[in-house]
């Protein structure tokens, strides 16, 4: 099956010294929402430009619905862009910004009301047609911006950080809004945000970059659930995975991993779907496990620490202890009865949800695992 998107060892260097992207690989279904997450800086943001064109590649290849468009100007790539800032021309209407790239093209004036007036509708903009940009709020500025980009079919949309200038309230709608819009043309997206929770909640597929390469691309669960290193736990999830330093304790092949809390004392816990790996006693790793995974559940094995600080959000408590190292603990207690900073607290780990990691390489250890049995 052709791919809607297929990228092959795409680098981009600036001045044959800085390298904003690395041997950056991946491809995408007709119909995906592929969301492109990192920091600022990461790379993200050109990686769309390259898509789109607006950037030249120092090396690989760029496929948009199975044709080369590498060296294809951005106007004949047969994609649609929606701008951070909006971009619309100030001076014209509503019904003219929608309708600008259809005129330029020469589509038929029939066609163009048609289409327009469908785009209007389905972002519920027909009020607004008559308006000029200076008289719209920002949130009805981003329907239109989309609404440009809808009237034109393309094989792929592009998204650059479309909600950043929005308050907090209407990010949150327009985001279900995007996402309710996504599953009603079933288009294919590529979408750039910074905000891991826009990650996980809008796409199909995701790209964690870093530093210019992708440390992880997979569906949101897989991320979330199975991260590839300590970058991407500590960046997926808010609050993030808890990562902490441990070591490996062996009884024949049970597997536990034993780490301190700041008074030193020693808790154990045991992770039996590690035991078939060739991890030895005494092994040094990181263990992870996220805050939602914390039980005040004491049926089973518990451990107990001091409660350092501790941070109300209605139903939930966030919990935060200190662990040796200096690492940080933070448990999410729901439904829980109030807690105090200084309280000693009891509590159990979910331990098929504990992720451990090689503090060399900081990579899951389940890869890890796997390419030492290979070698074996």
């Amino acid at each position: 099956m052709i791919k809607i998107l297929k990228i092959n060892a795409l680098e981009k260097t600036y001045d044959n010294t800085v390298q904003v992207l690395n041997d950056i690989n991946l491809d995408m279904e007709a119909g995906g929402f592929l969301i492109l997450v990192g920091p600022s800086g990461c790379g993200k943001s050109t990686l769309l430009n390259c898509i789109a064109g607006l950037e030249t590649t120092t090396s690989g290849s760029i496929e948009i619905a199975g044709r080369d468009v590498t060296q294809v100007e951005p106007k004949d790539r047969d994609i649609s862009m929606v701008f951070q800032s909006y971009a619309l021309y100030p001076t014209m209407t509503v019904r003219e910004n929608i309708a600008f790239g259809m005129r330029v093209r020469g589509v038929p004036k029939e066609e163009q009301r048609n289409k327009i007036q469908e785009v209007a509708s389905q972002l519920q903009i027909d009020h607004l047609l008559d308006r000029k940009p200076g008289q719209l709020s920002g949130g009805q500025r981003q329907r239109v911006a989309i609404g440009r980009a809808l009237v034109r079919h393309p094989s792929l949309y592009l998204f650059d950080e479309p909600l950043s200038n929005l308050d907090a309230k209407l990010r949150v709608e327009m985001r279900a809004e995007l996402k309710a819009l996504h599953e009603k043309t079933r288009a294919s997206f590529v979408y750039v945000t910074h905000d891991q929770v826009e990650a996980m909640t809008m796409g199909t597929q995701i790209a964690v970059l870093n530093g210019g390469s992708i440390q992880q691309y997979g569906t949101p669960d897989e991320i979330y659930h199975n991260p590839s290193n300590v970058f991407v736990a500590s960046f997926m999830g808010s609050p993030p995975m808890n990562i902490l330093k441990g070591k490996i304790e062996r009884n024949g092949q049970a597997l536990s991993v034993c780490f301190l809390s700041d008074d030193g004392i020693p808790h154990r816990v045991n992770v039996p779907h590690y035991d078939g790996t060739p991890l030895q006693h005494g092994t040094e790793v990181l263990l992870g496990i996220r805050p939602e995974y914390c039980y005040l559940d004491n049926s089973g094995e518990t451990i107990e620490l001091r409660a350092m600080q501790v941070e109300v959000t209605g139903v939930d408590q966030f919990v935060k202890f200190r662990c040796g190292d200096d690492r940080v603990l933070t448990a999410r207690f729901s439904d829980a009865s109030p807690m105090h900073a200084g309280a000693n607290v009891r509590f159990s780990l979910k331990t098929s949800e504990i992720r451990l990691f090689d503090p060399g390489t900081e990579k899951a250890i389940d890869s890890v695992a796997e390419k030492l049995v290979e070698r074996i």
